[in-house]
């Protein structure tokens, strides 16, 4: 049996990813408080789905998760899901779990969650997808230990504080470390609404130094259009990607030759199903174990709170309203 946490936008795509799977790995459980937002799964699912797909049973209540779960994924906003993984974890067995990022707001509730997943037995991981599609899956094989790289991702309305973990998540690859400092001296010190009510969006740069001396610079500008772009370079060699787009730039610095490579960042409804199906058979999967991706979260939230409060005037305030 497998459980879904939240039927918004991210949870609706996970679900029509399961889809694709047989009806051989039991029932489905869809929960949302939202009978909107279970309706739309429900829409979306039927539309998705095959005669031989899982059956699925939608509800406004984490009790009717059941017992036991092989498989659930938390696809809550940042805001609610510590308190969603404490009740989940109290009532239901669940042997593997993914949760989205952001993780929490409150930098308190990482070791908290590691404490709850610990005591509950149950193996964790984190959506950052990037890890399981090339060139980002092999990136330790294309840059050597101890050298370091300048990453740049920069570009327009990309997210930068609901994406900037994913950035941080494959360049841990790269430094092959989970140690880094923030600069947030290049951020606006503005505080923009997000579209989603309730959270923020923050703009300009934003730097993080690992400890292996690999530098990550984020910057992202506001304005009407979407543009990402990611470049990826040591002394030796050079990568380079634009959002959407279907192959890779990698120029040999030594010798000038360079290479074009094929690229497809699949979407999450191409995703789900072949995390679950390794999780289910295996135990394990792709994605950033969960105690890995709190070390990478971390530094992040911390420094982007301190900013928040600052800007905000707001210096008691211990959540970050990002997701």
């Amino acid at each position: 049996m497998i459980g879904i946490i939240g039927a918004g936008g991210l949870g609706r795509r996970h679900l029509q990813s399961l889809a694709d799977l047989s009806s051989d790995v039991g029932e489905i459980v869809v929960v949302d408080p939202s009978n909107q937002a279970l309706a739309m799964a429900r829409d979306l699912y039927a539309a998705s789905s095959r005669t031989d797909s899982p059956r699925v049973r939608y509800s406004p209540s984490l009790a009717d998760l059941g017992e036991r779960l092989e498989v659930v994924i938390v696809a809550t906003s940042a805001d609610v899901r510590h308190a969603v993984l404490d009740t989940l974890l109290r009532r239901t067995e669940v042997a593997s779990l993914v949760l989205e990022k952001v993780l929490f707001q409150d930098p308190a509730e990482y070791a908290s969650a590691l404490t709850l997943l610990g005591d509950a037995g149950v193996k964790a991981w984190v959506n950052c997808p990037r890890r399981l599609v090339d060139p980002f899956r092999a990136l330790p094989e294309l840059f050597a230990e101890g050298e370091a790289c300048r990453v740049t991702v920069h570009g327009m309305n990309w997210g930068l504080a609901c994406n900037a973990v994913h950035m941080v998540d494959f360049v841990s690859l790269v430094a092959r470390s989970t140690q880094y400092a923030v600069d947030t001296a290049g951020l606006v010190e503005a505080l923009q609404p997000s579209k989603r009510a309730g959270f923020v969006e923050y703009f300009g740069e934003l730097t993080c130094l690992f400890d292996t001396g690999t530098q990550l610079t984020l910057n992202c500008a506001n304005g009407e259009a979407t543009s990402l772009h990611i470049r990826i370079e040591s002394a030796r060699r050079r990568l380079e990607l634009e959002h959407g787009a279907t192959s890779v730039s990698m120029l040999d610095l030594t010798d000038g030759r360079s290479q074009i490579l094929p690229f497809h960042m699949p979407p999450q409804s191409q995703l789900t199903s072949g995390v679950v199906t390794e999780l289910v058979e295996s135990g394990q999967c792709g994605l950033t174990p969960f105690a890995e991706s709190a070390e990478l979260h971390l530094p992040l939230i911390r420094s982007l709170l301190a900013f928040h409060n600052r800007v905000a005037g707001t210096p008691a305030n211990t959540r970050l309203p990002i997701t």
